[in-house]
């Protein structure tokens, strides 16, 4: 699971630490990953103030309250890796 931070302004960092990371501990990534800006994205249009979001195998995900169930927003869909073997 990764788990990244997405300011209220759209600047996306993976997080370091639990709970607030300190500005200089944060590397913001939003411009090298358009995927993960897109996925952020989608998170503010849930939550406004911004947060901590999840992403694993399956989708993203946040928690709605501390401590709660997670929320997921975002389902991926995964198409199968099928080999091809090389010309002859």
């Amino acid at each position: 699971m990764a788990i990244f931070s997405v300011e209220p302004g759209g600047d996306v960092y993976p997080s370091p630490t639990w709970g607030l990371a300190p500005i200089d501990l944060r590397i913001y990534v939003r411009e090298g990953f358009p995927k993960l800006a897109e996925i952020a994205d989608i998170y503010l249009q849930c939550r406004p103030t911004g947060g901590r979001f999840f992403i694993n195998r399956t989708g993203a995900f946040f928690h709605a309250t501390e401590n709660g169930p997670y929320d997921q927003f975002i389902e991926f869909q995964v198409n199968p890796v099928v080999y091809v073997p090389p010309a002859k």
